[in-house]
Formats: structure tokens, sequence, C-alpha cells
């Protein structure tokens, strides 16, 4: 990179808008040295003169402030800081080295797979830059460039001040600028902007394309004032619209301009003449689409956001009209990336649990998921199954999902379906597998693990739908419309190991797994699951103690830190009793533990957390229970019983 360093201050020309102690620049050496880097930036992008429509230099008068955009993006902005120092933004690739700067990150999401912004830096700083920050910038220009390589205008080019963009290529040009000033009466800052909702039934941007002017009426054909009527009085020949088509496009497509403000003229559907704004067509824009713009959050207090798009004319801030532009063309080049891979060479750890027989477990989780295989943890309550699965994800430095099945689940709480957006229209919404694959708004792939708890309590079948075909190696074509228009697929990771990023592909990786937690309780259920699926996964158990005894209730209760407990006897009496109508994991024992702790009464710890465990027991067993467990002096056998005679409805 040439940057000309150590310009000199000289005699302060106090020259017209530009230079001066209240512009932009105090010295003409300094506005000459911005101008020099401006050129110098351009040229690495590859603009060889004026006329170029990737480029567009534009004069904020508000701010008084110099914008070089190219293509979609703001990448150099000249003003003043608090301080009344001449500061440029630079765009660089994050670094630590650049922590200490003030930082704006107006670039389109999901765009850049480094992490680019525009960092704040005084002059001088920029005048002195190490090495390392020098390639950095080369590195990220050069980055941008290959970004932008197939786009050939940029949005803001409809701002441009040629008297600016001249005098980046010409000396005579610069000289008479800083000289003589920047004319701002060729600035369009009393120009306003507009969103126009069209639809498509009634009218589109196609048939005003041959230069004919739209009459848009302010009133409906009920003689009712339209949404935001103000915005119908506030337009102005000259003041620039983004044309939006509503269902089904759902897209902006194209820009405009207001030829003649509020009148009346005689329209079809109306008795009389009737108010309107005219409108005219200027040139197409690559399709915006209604989520993508939802995704910018510069735009999360606009009028057409706020409403839902539904309206006609809503007005916009120069900010929010350039922050839509700026979503045009981003998508340009179809990227791919690498799928996050996971090292199984990493060893399960457990913390904060225990097991009798841990290595066991640990052992055969580790074998199954390395293999491929998902994994289904079996067990009775409250042995740790769904803590074991997330400590199981934690050893392998995962992200995941949990969720708890239901016999409600359908293909559209898993797989994914149509689903209401706020203009009443409905777009493709994932799923709680699809949202493993894919970030929901800048369409990253990634790899989340998914923890389905009491797996079995949902229809398999019904609930898992094409992810039977998909993960045993079959792609899948969805019967659902992403808002690319193209058809939503799923299939499971190639060979080449990478990754479109668009809103369409969900492609499992071979790293993810799904790991089920199932209560023994209900193992018969597991006749539900096609064989197709069973095959996919690896059966745990997580079992209870076999041997219980005081010994073992004591270092269960070190482990979960209850101290100084005066009923161990009677705590591992009732577990080994319960243990034969019914088998409970610690997790309950624990949970008994915790309500004796200060007085001992188990009468109200059994109705609490154990008998609920004895649905589906015969009546007979439960009664037996009651009996057997009422031989211990601390129990109350007629709460129990009444208990059990309510709850169960068991007659006397």
């Amino acid at each position: 990179m040439t940057i000309p360093r150590n310009f000199n201050s000289s005699k302060n020309n106090d020259l017209e808008k530009l230079v001066g102690k209240k512009n932009i620049f105090n010295t003409m050496n300094e506005a000459n040295w911005a101008f020099d880097f401006i050129h110098d930036m351009v040229t690495q992008l590859g603009i060889k003169g004026p006329g170029d429509e990737r480029l567009a230099i534009t004069y904020r008068r508000d701010r008084k402030a110099i914008h070089v955009n190219f293509c979609s993006w703001l990448l150099l902005s000249f003003s003043k800081d608090e301080q009344n120092q001449p500061s440029m933004y630079l765009p660089l690739t994050e670094s630590s080295e650049l922590n200490n700067y003030k930082a704006y990150n107006p670039f389109a999401k999901g765009i850049e797979k480094r992490r680019i912004k525009l960092y704040c830096l005084p002059f001088e700083d920029v005048q002195q830059l190490p090495n390392s920050m020098e390639e950095n910038y080369e590195d990220t220009i050069q980055y941008i460039r290959n970004i932008f390589e197939t786009q050939k205008r940029s949005q803001y080019r409809i701002h441009n001040q040629i008297n600016l963009e001249q005098a980046i290529f010409y000396q005579v040009a610069r000289e008479g600028l800083l000289l003589n000033g920047l004319d701002l009466g060729n600035i369009d800052e009393d120009i306003r902007y507009f969103w126009l909702t069209s639809n498509p039934s009634i009218w589109d941007v196609s048939k005003i394309k041959n230069g004919e002017t739209v009459f848009y009426t302010a009133y409906n054909e009920k003689r009712n004032k339209r949404r935001v009527f103000k915005a119908f009085e506030s337009a102005q020949p000259k003041d620039k619209i983004l044309f939006y088509e509503s269902t089904p496009r759902k897209e902006i497509v194209a820009l405009g301009e207001v030829v003649e403000g509020l009148h009346t003229e005689s329209h079809d559907g109306f008795d009389e003449p009737v108010e309107g704004v005219s409108f005219r067509y200027i040139r197409d824009v690559e399709p915006i689409s209604w989520s993508r713009i939802l995704d910018v959050e510069e735009l999360e207090d606009s009028s057409p956001i706020k409403n839902g798009a539904q309206g006609s004319l809503f007005e916009l801030s120069k900010e929010e009209f350039e922050a839509i532009l700026a979503i045009e063309d981003t998508e340009i080049i179809e990227q791919h990336e690498e799928l996050p891979e996971i090292d199984f060479t990493k060893t399960i750890t457990i913390k904060n649990l225990h097991f009798e027989d841990l290595e066991i477990i640990i052992k055969q989780a580790q074998t199954a998921l390395k293999n491929g295989k998902n994994i289904i943890l079996t067990g009775p309550p409250g042995t740790g199954k769904s803590k074991l699965a997330k400590e199981i994800c934690r050893s392998f430095d995962v992200k995941y999902q949990m969720t708890t099945a239901t016999s409600d689940w359908s293909t559209y709480e898993t797989i994914g379906g149509y689903r209401p957006e706020a203009d009443g229209t409905l777009s493709f919404k994932p799923g709680l597998f699809l949202s493993c694959f894919k970030h929901p708004t800048t369409y990253q792939s990634q790899n989340e693990w998914l923890i389905i708890d009491e797996m079995n309590r949902a229809d398999i079948d019904k609930a898992f739908g094409s992810l039977f075909s998909a993960l045993t190696g079959d792609a899948v074509t969805l019967p659902f419309t992403a808002e690319s228009g193209e058809q939503v697929v799923i299939h499971p990771q190639t060979d080449e190991g990478s990754s479109a990023v668009n809103d369409f592909e969900y492609v499992i990786p071979q790293d993810w797994r799904l790991i089920g937690t199932m209560n023994t309780f209900d193992k018969a259920t597991l006749y539900e699951m096609s064989y197709a699926f069973m095959r996919r996964f690896a059966f745990i158990p997580v079992g209870v103690p076999k041997n219980i005894s005081e010994g073992l209730v004591e270092s269960y209760l070190s482990h979960w830190g209850i101290y100084q407990y005066s009923f161990t006897r009677p705590l591992a009496q009732l577990w080994k009793l319960i243990n034969e109508y019914r088998q409970i994991g610690p997790a309950i024992v624990e949970d008994l533990a915790m309500y004796t702790e200060e007085d001992g009464d188990f009468t109200s710890a059994i109705i609490l957390y154990v008998m609920p465990q004895f649905e589906g027991l015969l009546d007979h067993k439960i009664l037996e229970f009651i009996h057997r467990v009422g031989e211990m002096k601390e129990i109350d056998v007629d709460r129990l019983l009444n208990f059990a005679y309510d709850f169960f409805q068991i007659k006397e």
C-alpha cells in the first residue's frame, strides 16, 4: 500500500466547505493526503477512473463527511472526531490490535466469512500503521474486491458527487474543488425516501418500465384514507421510491421516483376524482426478499417493518433507504464453507454425576459416537440420563439443543413447515432437526447436536418422517419452498466436506449426533421405532446401583453436598424397598434427602417424589408397598393410604 507520509501543517486556508477549522479537513495538505489515500484504495479495487458505476463518492452535509462506497458497501469515511481532529473510518479485518479503536459494522450479514468492520482512526495513526495492520488493510481490500467481482453497479451511485469523484483522479479538478468548495446545490438532502407496496395481482412494476407513470390513490375503494396517509402528503417530485411486490414474491424489485405529489385524478374504481401520488420506474433492483430485510438491525424501527409491509406508501429515512439497497447484490458468489468437525478422540469426562458403572457407560458412549452411531440412554427415572447427555456434549466441546418429546410431535415440529409472517403470508421455517444444521439468518452451516429427552413419548414414525432417509444416507427433497424460491433439501455431508451458503440446502454433518433418553418404564414403545431407525442408534443402559447400603448413600450425600445428614439408615432402607416395586435413580433419592434433611418427614417426601412414580402399578402392589414402608417408624401409614386412595382412585 502506498500511503502518503508525514504531511506538514501549513498555513490554514480557511476554504469554503471542505477545508477549514469547522469543515472536514483543517489544511490543504490534509485534504490532498486524504484524496491520495482514496485514489490508492479505489485503484486497488480495480477502479481506473471516473465513471465506473461500482464507485459512489457521497457527501453528508449533516455530518460534514465524505463517504467512499464500493458496490454495496461503505468502505471509507472522512470527518472530524469529537476533538475536532480529522479522522477516518477504515475497513479492516477484526484483530486484537484493533481493540482500542471504535468500530462500526455496516456490512450485510452472512456475506463475509471473516469479521470486517470500519475502524475509526486518526489521520496520524493511519500514516504510521504498523506492518501487521498495513497487511491487514491490503488483504481486506483484496478480499472485498473478490466478493464483488461480478457486481457492476453501486446502489449509491444515484448520490454520487461528480466533483468529488473527479478530484480523486484529476489534480486540476481537485485544486478547483478545494479552493472553491463543493457545490451543495447538487446534494440531494431535500429528497425524501419511500417504500411502495404493490400487489402483483393488481399491478406490477413491469407495467411501467416503458416510461409510463403509475397513479397510486391515497384512499381505498371505500374512500377511507390508506394506512400512513401522512406519507402521501409528504411525497414530492424527485423523491426516491423502492417498489416492493407483496405475495407471492415478497421482494423489493425496483427503484423509482415521485413524478407528482398529492394531486387529484380520475381513477378506475372511483366514481369521482381521487387524491393520489404518481410514480415512475428508474431501474431494476436485484430482488431483496422480505426475510433478508427483517434481518437488518437498522431497519427494526422502520415504518414498513412495524406495519408488516401491510399498507401502501411508507416513508423511510435516508439511512433506512440506503440500508435496504445495501442488501442488493450481496449474495454475489455462491459461497461454500467447510463443515465444522468434531474431535472424537477427546475423552468423555463426567462432572457432578455419580454412576456405579461409570467406566462402562463412558466406554460404550465413546465407542458408539466415534463409530457414527446416535445413542439412546435408557434407564429408570432419576438416574441422570439427561445430565449425562449434556456432559457428553460438553466433553466433545459441541453446541447442542435440548428438547423434550411429546405425543403431539409431527414433522412440523421436527423437520419444519410453513408458518405465518407479519404480513399475513406463509414462509418455510425449519424445525428442531433442521435448525441444528443451519443458522436461521446468516445461513452459515453449523453442527449443533440434538438431545431429545424422553424420546419415546413421540410417535417416532410420524414425528421423524424424512429424517429416516436422511439418517440412512439418502438425499430428501421436502414439499416446501424457501424464500429463495428453491425446494428445501436435506442430505448427508458429501466427501467434499463443504456446504453452500443458502437458505434451502440442509447438510447433515458426518459428525452430527442425536442423543435420546428413554425411561425403561416405557420401553415397550421401542417397538414403535422402525428397524431402519433403530439401527442408527446404540442403546446404552444407565441403571440404578445394584447394592444399596448406608455406605453408598453416604457417598451420594457427600457428592450432593449434604453433610451431617441424620437419616442415612432410613433413606437407604427406603430406596432399597422402593426399587422392589419400581426402580428409581439417585436423582429422586437426592430429592428425598434434601426434603428430609431438616425434620425427617419421609411421609411427605414419599408423597411428593415417590408415589407419582407408581403410576401404572397394580393397586394391590401399591397398597403392599405402603404397608411395608409403614413398618418404618418415620412413616405415617394413614397419610400414605389416604393419598393413594385419592391419587390412584383405589377403592377402600
